[in-house]
């Protein structure tokens, strides 16, 4: 027998959906903001765990969010092979940051969401969306620190042979991820970004008319392909934690590396930094031209989507149960 909808029963409202971003979607293709893709970029689970519990477009976010400890600690110990030891040690560092971000991150995500939420309905401009990527970034530096804050003290207890495990899994990711400028190849990725950018938008907006999918196309073909250099950026600082791992770095020494690379972008590659600039004037002609033209039912969607998760994230600010649901 089917299960009932876990929240928002009235069929009007946007329903359940896969752990994916609504408005936040659009900072994973920003150079300057890409670590949020984490599975792709760092691999180290704990971000990947505060990302989708906090950015993810899903009416189930709160029961997510309610037992991220366990959730976050589960994915780390596949992650990284830990032994109890490691756990214990690392399990109150794990609740207070989830308190933290409970307390200081929540309320700044769902008055995003409001005012968002508030500018979809009367009608977009650029300096409107530009205000939203103006609190983007730093929203997204915040929980890079608290990440980097985090995982230091756990990545300090790693031993050798789980320091090798580590270092073999971002050599696997790195072959996967192996790309090349030929024609033949930027056609491709262009091919898969565009389905991206569709995919997330119909999200929140509902199914977009052909002329729509075709602006989509024609602005998204007009961004920089930045995935050889970012890849190699990202490869690069993976190999530096390994071998500030290797040197038995302390906690400390490894939130600063971590802070630096993740939420200061310490190094970042010249072409990157020229590209932050054309993704973000891009992205927003993109979401402007967009917005003027929205049916009514594809506006109402838009700004339903965005109000649902405002109130969730309100919800979520006062402590609930960590229990494991059904158990």
């Amino acid at each position: 027998m089917p299960k009932p909808p876990l929240r928002h029963p009235n069929p009007s409202r946007p329903q359940p959906c896969h752990l994916k971003a609504s408005l936040p979607h659009l900072w994973q293709q920003r150079p300057s903001l890409q670590p949020l893709n984490i599975r792709r970029w760092l691999g180290l689970i704990l971000l990947a765990a505060l990302a989708i519990l906090t950015l993810s477009g899903c009416s189930r976010v709160q029961i997510a969010y309610n037992t991220a400890e366990f959730t976050i600690e589960l994915y780390a110990d596949r992650y990284l092979g830990l032994d109890d030891r490691q756990v214990a040690i690392w399990r109150p560092v794990l609740a207070s940051a989830l308190d933290q971000h409970r307390q200081d991150e929540l309320p700044a995500l769902s008055a995003l969401l409001t005012q968002a939420a508030g500018d979809v309905k009367v009608g977009l401009t650029a300096d409107k969306v530009s205000a939203w990527m103006d609190q983007i970034e730093p929203l997204y530096q915040r929980h890079a620190r608290l990440f980097a804050a985090t995982t230091a003290p756990l990545l300090a207890t790693l031993s050798d042979a789980q320091i090798d495990a580590l270092e073999k899994k971002f050599h696997d990711q790195a072959l996967e991820d192996v790309t090349d400028d030929t024609p033949a190849s930027l056609a491709k990725r262009q091919r898969k970004r565009i389905e991206r950018y569709i995919d997330n938008i119909e999200w929140t907006t509902g199914k977009l008319s052909p002329a729509q999918r075709e602006l989509v196309r024609t602005q998204i073909a007009t961004l920089p392909d930045t995935a050889t250099s970012w890849y190699t950026y990202r490869d690069q600082q993976r190999q530096a934690l390994i071998v500030l791992l290797r040197r038995g770095a302390d906690s400390e020494q490894l939130r600063s590396f971590l802070t630096h690379w993740l939420a200061d972008l310490q190094g970042l590659p010249v072409d990157l930094v020229q590209a932050r600039t054309q993704l973000r004037t891009g992205l927003i002609q993109l979401i402007v031209k967009l917005d003027a033209s929205l049916s009514e039912t594809q506006r109402h969607h838009l700004e339903q989507r965005l109000m649902i998760l405002s109130e969730d994230f309100q919800g979520l600010q006062q402590p609930q149960s960590k229990s494991i649901p059904g158990v």
